[in-house]
């Protein structure tokens, strides 16, 4: 005198994502305060020619930055470098969030893969002479 389930099948969303053979596997953004905008962008199976564009985004959809970078072939991994004009810092009372979308083209100009990462511009530091005043002392008697 048991309760069984029986269930057929999957019960959970389940995406699937086909990519074509030159495509970007992942993307890591810096954005600092002064607008300086560095990308270290991870490849599979970059070929000749192939060139990868950034377009930024603000929170309108209007661009306010673009930097591309040509690929060396079989390279796995670029970096891109650019710099904004006066952004809007993120900060936590206001998250001014950019997006970012990097486009990897063919040499004809055609895209062949596009993603879109949101970012924010700030610079977060920690000073030797702060540590003096935020520091906690523990010591232990043994």
């Amino acid at each position: 005198k048991a309760d069984y389930w029986i269930f057929g099948g999957i019960f959970r969303p389940v995406r699937l994502e086909i990519l074509p053979k030159s495509h970007i596997k992942r993307v890591a953004i810096d954005a600092d305060a002064g607008g300086n905008f560095v990308s270290d962008v991870s490849l599979e199976a970059a070929g000749k020619g192939q060139l990868i564009q950034v377009e930024i985004y603000d929170k309108d959809g209007k661009m306010v930055g673009s930097f591309d970078s040509g690929i060396t072939p079989g390279s796995g991994k670029i970096r891109i470098r650019g710099k904004l004009e006066d952004p809007q810092q993120w900060n936590p009372e206001f998250p001014h969030l950019y997006t970012a979308t990097f486009t990897l083209t063919d040499p004809a100009g055609g895209a062949l893969h596009r993603i879109s990462e949101k970012t924010g511009f700030r610079t977060v530091e920690v000073r030797a002479q702060d540590d003096r005043h935020n520091s906690i002392i523990l010591s232990a008697d043994v």
